[in-house]
């Protein structure tokens, strides 16, 4: 038999054999609110394969995908091959080839999540995710068990409103974004880095300083900026803006907060000027954001 390289793409766990599901197809109806967004596909895998041709492929939605168990390779149109193991989470974007897989014949438990939705169009335009990016490593327990969750309430859609499920995905995405490095690092970049992070995530990020960061960091101001964005691949201004707005997004689902509340716990000077940035960077004003998940 001609040996062929193993590929997964979003297989339907029940169907016997196991075969690919067509994209056009709605397995979730439920999980719908318009144009915000959609929730198309979720599931576990747990050894099943399917037999593909090493062609990359290009789909019409987003989805995640973390690996539970094995090793294996990810490469995608914006990102060359890489390995990935457990703990990794994929992002898959739409109009961007991709393929993954294992190495050899390993083992390979994934779960996913597959949607779409101007509500995930934004976190792309305001670089909460990115193309070049696709792959968030090592996520911590607490992380990957939110993750099978939100698959587990995606397999439930009657048990949680679709504005609630979404909304969680949204918030998932930012939290573990702004928190983890996205390409492989030293072990001493690694936790510098970590660092760096907990520098400029303090509360009221935006009424800190980078220059006290670097102070924290006991490094200088340009070394700081330098370093950071080297590892990084965004400037230290820019990531803190990020968070900020990370945090917004998950603050916006609490209805009794307002957006001025909002804007003074994150260290805006004012709401007005928070919601110019909002909108900057998430491509929606923070009333528009809250309405469309739901909060």
């Amino acid at each position: 038999m001609e040996a062929r390289d193993r590929v997964w793409y979003f297989l339907d766990v029940d169907a016997h054999p196991v075969r690919l599901i067509d994209r056009t197809r709605s397995l979730l109806p439920a999980i719908d609110v318009g144009a915000a967004g959609r929730v198309t596909i979720a599931g576990t895998i747990r050894d099943k394969t399917v037999a593909t041709s090493r062609a990359e492929r290009t789909f019409d939605y987003y989805a995640l995908v973390m690996l539970h168990r094995g090793r294996g390779f990810f490469e995608s149109g914006s990102m060359p091959q890489t390995d990935v193991g457990a703990g990794d989470l994929l992002v898959l974007f739409p109009g961007e080839p991709h393929r993954y897989g294992p190495v050899d014949d390993g083992d390979w438990d994934e779960s996913y999540l597959v949607f779409s939705g101007l509500l995930f169009d934004a976190l792309r335009a305001g670089g909460v995710i990115d193309p070049e990016r696709p792959v968030i490593r090592g996520l911590d327990a607490r992380s990957q068990e939110r993750m099978i969750g939100l698959v587990r309430l995606a397999g439930e859609p009657i048990t949680t409103p679709a504005p609630v499920l979404l909304s969680m995905i949204v918030t998932l995405i930012c939290e573990v974004a702004s928190s983890h490095a996205t390409r492989p690092l030293s072990d001493a970049d690694s936790a510098w880095l970590d660092a760096a992070y907990r520098a400029i995530d303090c509360p009221r990020p935006m009424s800190r300083p980078l220059g006290a960061a670097a102070r924290a960091m006991q490094t200088s101001y340009g070394s700081f900026v330098k370093r950071f964005t080297r590892l990084a691949g965004t400037a230290p201004g820019q990531a803190r803006a990020k968070i900020a707005m990370a945090h917004a997004c998950r603050m916006l689902r609490d209805p009794g907060l307002s957006v001025s509340q909002i804007a003074d716990h994150l260290g805006f000077s004012d709401a007005s000027y928070f919601c110019r940035r909002f909108r900057a960077v998430v491509g929606h004003s923070p009333t528009e954001f809250r309405r469309m998940s739901g909060g």
